[in-house]
């Protein structure tokens, strides 16, 4: 199988019987929106027989009996962790709720920090429940505050799991007053080279040498 400079486009290399197979540079991987890239593998439903690692490395040597053959890639959800920072203040709850594809909701309450894993599809509803002496305040990952409109009054920040790019952290205090204004929050902006749709499947041509005994 060959892999020429440009992703989008695939031609074949010669493979050599039961030696590893040839590594893979990070642009030549493939990449689909809201999932992780686990490796080429024989089948594309069940996975089969895995011949390239996730890192593009070979896992298997190559023996497929063929002249031609087809690797499929295989893929596993994105998954972001969500570290939830709640202020013990008696009277107030600090709760969240995980709202899965499907429909399915997993509710908490918590009373301590808690880092929680969150897929790609899933939605996250943080709460700040308040006691009527205070507001509740929850405070985004980019440093944002969000403050109940009364005291005693609930507030809630939803997390759009489609929309992260990596691991947050949210903040949720108490207040005898609404918190304003933002706090700054460093955000670290990462430019992708994706491998684009074209690698999903690589088709590889096999030219078997075998030595006489």
């Amino acid at each position: 199988a060959s892999f020429p400079p440009t992703p989008r486009a695939l031609r074949a290399r010669a493979l050599k019987w039961h030696a590893p197979m040839q590594t893979l540079q990070k642009n030549e991987l493939p990449t689909k929106d809201g999932y992780v890239f686990i490796g080429y593998y024989t089948d594309k439903e069940t996975k089969g027989t895995q011949y390239y690692t996730k890192e593009g490395k070979s896992a298997k040597n190559w023996d497929i009996d063929n002249e031609t053959a087809t690797l499929y890639a295989n893929w596993a959800k994105s998954e972001y962790k969500v570290t939830i920072k709640p202020t013990a203040v008696s009277g107030c709850s600090t709760s969240y709720t995980i709202t899965a594809t499907d429909g399915k909701q997993t509710s908490e309450t918590l009373t301590a920090e808690k880092t929680i894993t969150l897929k790609y599809g899933e939605k996250l509803t943080v709460k700040a429940a308040p006691s009527s002496s205070y507001f509740g305040v929850i405070t985004d990952e980019k440093g944002t505050h969000h403050n109940s409109t009364a005291k005693g009054s609930a507030v809630t920040y939803d997390v759009d799991s489609t929309k992260l790019t990596g691991d947050i952290t949210i903040g949720v205090t108490y207040s005898t007053n609404p918190v304003t204004g933002d706090e700054f929050n460093p955000i670290l902006w990462v430019l992708a080279l994706s491998a684009g749709a074209a690698g999903a499947a690589v088709t590889l041509i096999a030219k078997k040498k075998r030595t006489q005994h």
